[in-house]
C-alpha cells in the first residue's frame, strides 16, 4: 500500500449506551465485587487494550465476511483468509500466523521474529494489528471516563448447562458504569491507504451502532455510540496540496482535517484489494465452510437470493 502521512492520530469520542463492564484484577482484590472496572488517581479508565480489542474483532468480522461471500468453497477462504485467530493453534480452525510460521522453520537453527521475512506470510489482521512476529504501528491510549456517570452494582447467576437453571453456588456480581463518555486517542504510525480504509469500515459500524465494548456483550451490554470523529495528520516534509490549514508542533508539520469522502473510498478500495489477494500460508480449517458436515452454512447461507420466500 502507500504511505499516506508519518503519523495519525484519531480522536473518538464515544458513548456507552447502557452500562459498561470492564474487570481489572487490582480493583477486584481491593473490592467486594467478582467484577470491578479500573480506578486510577481517582477516576475510572477504558483501558487501551479493551479499545483495540474492540476494533480488531470487528475488523477481522469485516474481512472475513467479505472474503466468505466472495469464496466459493473452503478451500478458496482459506487461501484468502484475511484474519486468522490468533491464539488458535496450528491445527485449530483459522489457526494463527505464529503457529503456521513457526511450524515452517521448525528445525532451522534461527528465528527472526519481527524480521520483514515475515511479512508477506501474514494475513492483513497481522500485519495491521500485530502478531509474535511483528509489531503494530496502532497505538491505543487508555481512556478517563469522563463525569457525570452512575455506578450499579449488578447480580449475575451461572446458567447449570444439564437442568437450564441456576447453577448453586455460582452467583457472581460486577460494578457496571452506566451510560459512560470517554475519548480514545488512536495514533497511526505511518499508516498505510488500506489501513485507513480498514478502520474506516470499523468506525463506520461503531456509528451505526453495531459494535459494543467490554464484557457482557450478548446480554446487551456496552453498546457503543459514536458521537465525533477528529482527525490530525502528521509530515515530516510537507507534501503538496496540504498547506491550508498546516501548522508546526516540533519538527513536524501538523494538519487539523480529515480526509474526503473520495479519499476514504479510495482507501476502502485499497483494503478490498489487499484482502481479496491469496496468503502465502493457507490454513486446513475455519468456522463456517464443513463446520459441522455443512450444517452452518446451511442454516446460514452466504446470500439470499432476491425475490424468493
Amino acid at each position: 500500500g502507500n504511505i499516506i502521512a508519518d503519523f495519525i492520530e484519531i480522536r473518538l469520542k464515544m458513548k456507552v449506551d447502557g452500562a459498561l463492564i470492564t474487570s481489572d484484577l487490582l480493583s477486584e482484590a481491593s473490592s467486594d465485587y467478582d467484577s470491578a472496572p479500573l480506578y486510577e488517581d481517582a477516576a475510572y479508565v477504558v483501558p487501551g487494550t479493551s479499545i483495540r480489542g474492540m476494533l480488531r474483532a470487528q475488523a477481522e468480522r469485516i474481512a472475513r465476511t467479505i472474503v466468505t461471500l466472495e469464496s466459493d468453497n473452503k478451500k478458496e477462504f482459506l487461501d484468502r483468509c484475511p484474519a486468522c485467530n490468533p491464539f488458535a493453534s496450528k491445527d485449530a480452525p483459522l489457526s494463527s500466523c505464529a503457529s503456521l510460521i513457526t511450524e515452517q522453520r521448525r528445525g532451522r537453527s534461527q528465528r527472526r521474529a519481527g524480521s520483514y521475512e515475515h511479512l508477506d506470510y501474514l494475513c492483513p489482521a497481522c500485519r495491521f494489528f500485530g502478531s509474535t512476529y511483528l509489531g503494530s504501528n496502532l497505538f491505543v491510549s487508555d481512556s478517563l471516563i469522563e463525569r457525570p456517570y452512575r455506578i450499579k452494582p449488578l447480580d449475575f447467576v451461572a446458567i447449570d448447562r444439564f437442568t437450564g437453571g441456576a447453577k448453586n453456588k455460582a452467583k457472581f456480581d460486577a460494578v457496571a458504569l452506566m451510560y459512560p463518555e470517554f475519548e480514545a486517542t488512536l495514533f497511526l504510525s505511518r499508516p498505510e491507504d488500506w489501513h485507513l480504509g480498514w478502520l474506516k469500515m470499523v468506525l463506520d459500524d461503531i456509528a451505526d451502532g453495531l459494535v459494543s465494548i467490554g464484557w457482557g456483550k450478548s446480554k446487551g451490554f456496552g453498546s457503543l455510540v459514536l458521537k465525533k470523529v477528529n482527525v490530525t495528520r502528521g509530515y515530516l516534509k510537507l507534501p503538496p496540496g496540504v498547506e491550508e490549514g498546516c501548522h508546526r508542533s516540533g519538527v513536524c508539520h501538523v494538519v487539523d482535517q480529515d480526509f474526503s469522502e473520495d479519499e476514504y473510498t479510495t482507501f476502502e478500495q485499497s483494503f478490498l484489494e489487499q484482502i481479496r489477494s491469496e496468503s502465502q500460508l493457507s490454513r486446513d480449517g475455519d468456522t463456517y465452510f464443513g463446520r459441522f458436515n455443512g450444517t452452518i452454512e446451511k442454516l446460514y447461507p452466504k446470500q439470499i437470493v432476491e425475490g424468493t420466500e
